[in-house]
């Protein structure tokens, strides 16, 4: 087992995210709201796994929360979306 610090952080890839508020992370993937959309990533290449747009302009405003195969996330206009991680 190695021992590690805050010195030497263990990063093993580093990529952007067009993420207006926060990211949840589950099993390898990143889930994000980047404005009217939900996008999810690999987490280890960065590369989009999906991306979900409701057929409404809806703008997102929460971290998504993943759980039973679902990504959880709350609109502006008051609606909760449930999207299949």
């Amino acid at each position: 087992m190695e021992s590690l610090t805050a010195a030497d952080p263990p990063v093993i890839g580093e990529f952007r995210l067009r993420a207006q508020l926060g990211a949840a992370v589950a099993n390898g993937t990143v889930y994000f709201s980047a404005g009217q959309s939900v996008q999810a990533v690999d987490a280890m290449t960065g590369s989009t796994t999906w991306s979900y747009a409701p057929p409404d302009s809806v703008e997102f405003g929460a971290i998504p929360a993943v759980g039973g195969g679902l990504v959880f996330i709350g609109a502006r206009d008051d609606s909760l979306y449930a999207i299949r991680a």
